[in-house]
């Protein structure tokens, strides 16, 4: 997309722009506004230095161009871009001389004769911008929040062994292969090391999603879904059983909004359906042989 393409409001008239902004800046274009209402005039001393230009055709906006001609002043309107504020200046071409950055843009070097040459329907958009201070503290306050986020989950993982990777990697695997794991890993120490992973998150999403973690897990080892198929796979799987004695600690580990949550109430239906235990009572050491040598 090269064409600026505007519809523009002004003094109740409506006209259609179609301008082309310089090599270099057209990244804008993929979000600048279609649509502006310019009710605001600027003399031409108040136009930075800094500006650039955008040459813009139109059929219909010879009353735009009388009324710039008659004021010898600039029509202009603001709108916010990502974290700046741009002025659209509009100019006709014969009052360009008297701007400061087109003396600027002469003393480049560059050929500024199409932009000041007479022709009719056209009208010199002239840009500026400036830092809108709301959006960039707002922008550098989420970017510290991502950074802390970073820091504690390097930290999670260095203190916990990443457990919840160390599911998720779990997880991809079961449906490639009837014994994913290697037959001695020790599924009680990957279930606590995930309790102790949910404990570092503050309360609500975070703790939530080790939940769903944990759904994913028994839904994976019955085969990936939710009818009414026999729940055999969830029995004889050492790694349900497992977390069978540390899913209460899950749940009394979420808020009171949270743990009584439509979606949570929703997967212990399920899980109650599926005869998988989640209650204190299943707390208990256990030397079962399918912890050892049975499959997931």
């Amino acid at each position: 997309m090269d064409l600026w393409r505007v519809e523009l409001k002004f003094q109740g008239m409506c006209c259609n722009l179609v301008g082309k902004l310089p090599v270099e800046k057209r990244h804008y274009l993929k979000d600048f506004p279609t649509k502006l209402s310019v009710s605001m005039k600027a003399k031409y001393t108040a136009i930075p230095a800094t500006s650039f230009f955008c040459k813009f055709a139109s059929k219909d906006a010879a009353d735009l161009v009388e009324y710039l001609k008659r004021k010898r002043m600039a029509a202009c309107v603001t709108f916010l871009y990502s974290k700046y504020i741009f002025t659209l200046y509009l100019v006709v071409p014969s009052d360009l001389p008297q701007l400061k950055c087109l003396q600027r843009l002469k003393k480049t070097g560059a050929n500024v004769e199409s932009l000041c040459r007479k022709d009719d329907g056209v009208v010199i958009g002239v840009l500026s911008r400036e830092i809108n201070k709301v959006a960039e503290d707002r922008l550098i306050a989420k970017q510290m929040q991502l950074q802390e986020a970073a820091r504690s989950a390097r930290k999670l993982g260095s203190t916990v062994g990443d457990p919840l990777l160390e599911l998720e990697l779990l997880l991809q695997r079961l449906p490639t292969t009837k014994s994913a794991i290697d037959q001695k890993h020790r599924f009680d120490d990957v279930w606590s090391r995930v309790v102790d992973a949910m404990l570092g998150f503050d309360q609500g999403k975070g703790r939530l999603n080790v939940v769903f973690l944990a759904h994913d897990v028994i839904r994976k080892v019955r085969g990936g879904t939710n009818d009414d198929q026999d729940n055999a796979a969830l029995a004889s799987s050492g790694l349900v059983r497992a977390g069978e004695r540390i899913f209460h600690k899950l749940l009394d580990a979420l808020d009171p909004k949270c743990r009584h949550s439509t979606v949570v109430s929703e997967i212990l239906a399920l899980w109650a359906k599926w005869q998988v235990r989640y209650d204190a009572d299943m707390d208990v050491p256990t030397t079962d042989p399918l912890l050892v040598d049975d499959v997931i």
